[in-house]
Formats: structure tokens, C-alpha cells, sequence
């Protein structure tokens, strides 16, 4: 099954149990290329990343990437304004289903910490419970705001602090907000 939320409407998943392994290798990328950070030090980050994909640009201005990973296929995308990256996009999948980003899910959590580092990992777990509006979780991290996808495909958006009010705003206001 080929992934790409690019074209697909994110609110319309399909129900499924994920059987996931993450296996516990010492590969974790620095967590050095974040929401309001300069794209170009994204793109070079994810370039020189053991485990993320090649980013290409898509025609929209956002940067996408699918890799083989773990037995699975991994997603990234970013969205920048202004040469600032705004989002990131995190989707994981093995046979044909897809993780669903949770606070308590050890796989899901390997993973940020295997992307990012134990940092963003721990920022994701915790982080306090904002709202949620239709299939979209949201959450205020120290470091960073999360909205996380409790159908699948199972998104994990990561964004800035300052942009959590709007994103959820958006959310409320259309339904077709969280589509890329």
C-alpha cells in the first residue's frame, strides 16, 4: 500500500490495530531542525537523517519524503512560511496499518525519540491535553504543540507553541483544515 496523506483527505480513516516493531537501535537524529526553524537547516537536517526520507518539493511549497523503515514505510513532510518551517508531518505504517500517535504508546514514542530525540519524545508524552475536534487530538508540549490523529492514517503534526490556538481554530472552523 502506497502512503501519501498528500492526496488524501485526513479526516476519513479507516479503523485498524497496528502490529509495530520498533526495533531499539541507537540511531536517534538530532532533534536540531524544528517548527520555526529555517527551512534550509530542515532540509539539510532530514537529508543527513538515517531515517528519514529524501525531501522533495511538491508544487505546494511543502517538502515530502516516503522511505522504507522498520518493515514499514515512513512519511515526513514539512510546510514552511516565510523560510521558516511552520509543520511536520510524521505518518508510519506496517502492513497496511498505521500507528496512531499516542502520549503512552512506547513504539509511537521510540519513534519521535529514533526522528527527533528523547527530548521532543518526552515533550510529546508530556504534554497537557488541550481539546480535540473531530479525529484530531491536541496538545501543548513545553517545547512544541502536537496534533495527533486518533484515526487512521494516524498523522502526528508537530508545530509551534504560538500557532496552537489557530490550528485549532481552522480545525473548528474547516473541516478540511487538516488537509495537506
Amino acid at each position: 500500500m502506497e502512503l501519501s496523506h498528500s492526496t488524501k483527505k485526513l479526516g476519513l480513516p479507516q479503523k485498524g490495530a497496528i502490529a509495530l516493531l520498533i526495533f531499539a537501535f541507537n540511531l536517534t537524529g538530532t532533534a536540531n531542525a524544528l517548527p520555526g526553524q529555517p527551512i534550509k537547516r530542515e532540509l539539510q537536517w532530514a537529508q543527513n537523517h538515517p531515517i528519514l526520507p529524501k525531501l522533495t518539493e511538491d508544487g505546494y511549497g511543502r517538502y515530502n519524503g516516503i522511505t522504507s523503515f522498520e518493515g514499514g514505510q515512513l512519511e515526513f513532510t514539512i510546510s514552511p512560511s516565510d523560510g521558516l518551517v511552520e509543520k511536520e508531518w510524521l505518518l508510519y505504517s506496517h502492513d497496511n496499518q498505521y500507528l496512531i500517535f499516542t502520549k503512552t504508546d512506547p513504539k509511537a514514542l521510540r519513534l519521535l525519540e529514533r526522528i527527533y530525540d528523547r527530548t521532543i519524545a518526552d515533550d510529546f508524552r508530556n504534554s497537557q491535553y488541550v481539546t480535540q475536534v473531530g479525529s484530531q487530538k491536541f496538545y501543548k508540549g513545553r517545547k512544541f504543540a502536537y496534533i495527533a490523529d486518533t484515526e487512521e492514517p494516524g498523522v502526528l503534526t508537530l508545530t509551534r507553541l504560538e500557532d496552537l490556538a489557530g490550528e485549532i481554530r481552522c480545525q473548528q472552523t474547516n473541516p478540511n483544515c487538516g488537509e495537506l
